[in-house]
């Protein structure tokens, strides 16, 4: 089965285990290619949506895997019974939302072996609450596919787990630019120099040039001035994480 760059990436990071919870399932076709490649026994495929789900059943009755995959209509983790699964994955999710399901079960996640995100959004807050919370991240990795780079991330609680409170008005700029720079970009992937972040982050800071450009040829005022100084320290963090390429 052709999972896509994204799917394919996200099912790389996934250390062979015996059973796994694949949350937001959408079709199940990460769930069928998991069986497929006997990199999980059994797969608890769960979705909030009864459409999705439906379809997802028909997707694993089509490549005859239905006795090792099962699914469930489940809001998040609500319906995993506790040390059911070795792991979970939540894919294609906002960063918020990721977190939420971690916290809203976070008894079943302390005794994870591993749990597999790719969250869509706000990848800083995820990694800094994480980071906050005790959790190790082990692996990340990025992929692009249809026009949009894909950021994910396999994650081990550890006995420092303490998962006290979601993140509330969080600050996007860390306390300096390095530790901005990792919680947006993924110190992994900087340290090791990835091709493919690089080309991420050149278009961001491109991107982030030309709002900079449209601001300083608007009228002066104090909304206009405030945004522009946000804008420059992001590029700061920018040609810092450039930097690190040059080293």
């Amino acid at each position: 089965m052709d999972l896509g760059k994204r799917l394919a990436a996200v099912a790389a990071l996934i250390e062979p285990t015996d059973t796994l919870a694949d949350v937001g399932c959408d079709h199940g076709y990460l769930s069928v290619y998991l069986v497929e490649q006997r990199i999980c026994r059994h797969i608890i495929a769960m979705d909030v949506n009864k459409g999705p789900l439906q379809k997802a059943r028909e997707n694993i009755q089509k490549y005859g895997y239905g006795d090792y995959i099962e699914t469930r209509l489940s809001n998040g983790l609500n319906q995993l019974k506790m040390n059911e699964a070795a792991g979970f994955i939540c894919a294609g999710m906002g960063g918020p939302l990721a977190l939420e399901i971690l916290w809203n079960d976070r008894d079943k996640v302390k005794e994870m072996q591993q749990v597999i995100l790719q969250p869509q959004s706000e990848l800083w807050m995820v990694r800094r609450t994480l980071k906050k919370w005790g959790f190790l991240i082990e692996k990340e990795d990025i992929a692009y596919e249809d026009g949009k780079y894909y950021f994910m991330m396999r994650i081990r609680p550890t006995q420092n787990l303490d998962m006290e409170s979601l993140p509330q008005n969080e600050e996007f700029f860390a306390e300096d630019i390095q530790t901005t720079a990792y919680e947006l970009f993924a110190k992994e992937l900087l340290d090791a120099k990835n091709e493919l972040l690089l080309e991420y982050i050149r278009k961001e800071e491109k991107r982030l040039q030309d709002i900079h450009a449209s601001l300083c040829s608007r009228e002066d005022s104090p909304k206009c001035r405030a945004r522009k100084e946000i804008v420059e320290k992001e590029l700061a963090v920018h040609r810092w994480a450039l930097g690190r390429y040059e080293i």
